[in-house]
């Protein structure tokens, strides 16, 4: 599993070239997000310290 991390603190787990019209925005900070498989979706953290699991 694959991690990626911003300047932000907000990190994403999984592969992103799996994602198709993937749209990720975060606004806030220390944010986490799980891709397990593929996934469309349009994602928006607008606050802090939040956790999202998308699973196909």
């Amino acid at each position: 599993m694959q991690k990626h991390i911003d300047e932000k603190g907000n990190i994403i787990y999984g592969d992103l070239n799996l994602q198709r019209n993937l749209r990720l925005n975060f606004s806030g900070s220390n944010n986490i997000v799980f891709f397990a498989g593929s996934s469309v979706v349009n994602i928006n953290f607008i606050g802090s310290s939040a956790v999202a699991l998308y699973r196909r």
